[in-house]
């Protein structure tokens, strides 16, 4: 044990650890060189990913292309391992300003990537394909410390990756995240969600914003409180709402375009030049279309599972809106894919939809559960503002603990306020 803290504390010069990578090929090497290629490749054990949601982040299309064009220098010129393609290739600038090739000086500078770029970049199989070189090679050079049993334990500990569902080991408060403690299986992400707003006291997670639910809640409420700045006949303007029959059409073109941007709701809603939108910053200097390219409303979750089902033979009307919400849920809360799977599974799913609905991912969490939500949308689609809503459905003094007030009590017994308005919403949708 001293002379595993003496390598991490010795201030001596000491051969390049890469070089040592490359020497074990070819050379027997000794009890401490050992250690330190094999702490070394620990630290450094390339990219594995094992979730195919992780693969369509913006930065993974430059890392798999480092990785594919590592794979192939390798291949196409013939170097043996990891550390033997990067000391071949790595150059150091000598006094008289020359760069020396890394077969010349036999040492690796710099090969830590840095912010946005990935060129050092290799896979986990590679890296594994190299400690296995250097075991194979060690034991045909005599060498006893290399046997096969040190190498099949060492590639458990170096290949194995912690689920990313479990959170942190040992005894972190944070950790043992699978079971919660009346034994129902969770995540750790789904110990981190918050709890609603307006059902506080029965302890109704947050809905994710990628689900069914949500994103109908913030289009309903988006249209509702859009407002159009239109010109009288005596060359004034007015500030008016939307009639049933806009929010309609605005609503349905949600579903069936990605994206609404401001310059698309002037076409749909047949709008004058003159006319202009609330909310927006009209610039003298700035053209009215640069303005209205922003984006009013899109329905990401909704049209990713959309294209999701298609790709799997499916149609997203097919799916009821509360199974479309649930999978957004396990989407969200649930990051590994072999848990996703389970879970998904739970749905009746077949393997063709999960497969199909693994690359999707959800993060953020809104500030109100499924429940609250679902009992305030029939009033949305009925044309009441979100506070109005809110005042019918669940006022936040209710939530709060508060006694309930004459108008809501007189509200709830003429029976308008019922907890089958979820099951109304769903079946009239």
């Amino acid at each position: 044990m001293e002379q595993i803290e003496a390598l991490y504390t010795q201030r001596t010069p000491s051969p390049d650890v890469y070089a040592l990578r490359v020497s074990g090929l070819d050379r027997r090497l000794t009890a401490e060189e050992i250690a330190r290629v094999l702490i070394h490749i620990a630290h450094r054990r390339g990219f594995q990913s094992n979730r195919k949601s992780e693969l369509r982040d913006s930065d993974a299309g430059k890392l798999l292309k480092a990785v594919q064009e590592n794979e192939a220098r390798m291949q196409t010129k013939g170097y043996r391992t990891v550390a033997e393609m990067l000391v071949s290739e790595a150059t150091v600038m000598n006094t008289e300003g020359k760069l020396i090739h890394g077969r010349s000086h036999s040492s690796v500078s710099n090969v830590r990537n840095k912010a946005g770029e990935y060129r050092h970049t290799v896979s986990r199989q590679a890296i594994v394909e190299e400690v296995r070189a250097i075991f194979t090679a060690q034991r045909a050079l005599g060498n006893d410390l290399m046997s096969e049993a040190l190498e099949d334990a060492y590639l458990h500990i170096l290949c194995s990756q912690r689920n990313f569902d479990d959170g942190p080991g040992g005894d972190s408060p944070y950790g043992h995240g699978l079971v919660s403690a009346s034994g129902v299986r969770q995540s750790i992400y789904e110990r981190m969600v918050g709890i609603c707003t307006f059902e506080y006291k029965q302890r109704e997670k947050r809905a994710p914003r990628s689900s069914y639910s949500f994103e109908r809640f913030q289009l309903l409420t988006k249209v509702l409180n859009l407002r159009i700045y239109r010109q009288k006949d005596d060359g004034g303007r007015y500030l008016c709402a939307l009639t049933e029959d806009e929010r309609s059409r605005i609503i349905q073109c949600a579903y069936e375009q990605t994206k609404i941007t401001y310059s698309k709701l002037r076409k749909l809603l047949n709008m004058q030049d003159a006319d202009t939108f609330s909310g927006l910053t009209y610039g003298a200097n700035r053209a009215r279309e640069k303005t209205e390219d922003a984006v009013f409303v899109e329905l990401k979750f909704y049209h990713d599972v959309r294209r999701a089902l298609q790709h799997a033979g499916m149609s997203i009307q097919d799916i009821p809106h509360e199974t479309l919400d649930q999978i957004g849920w396990i989407l969200s809360v649930w990051k590994s894919d072999d848990n996703r799977r389970i879970e998904l599974s739970k749905l009746e799913l077949s393997d063709n939809v999960i497969e199909e609905l693994l690359p999707l991912n959800g993060a953020k969490f809104g500030h109100l559960s499924f429940k609250a939500i679902r009992n305030i949308l029939p009033f949305l689609e009925d044309g009441y503002g979100y506070d109005v809503a809110c005042g019918l459905v669940l006022p936040i003094s209710r939530a709060r603990g508060a006694p309930e007030t004459e108008t809501h009590s007189a509200f709830r017994r003429r029976g308008s306020y019922e907890p089958c308005c979820a099951a109304r919403y769903f079946a009239s949708h």
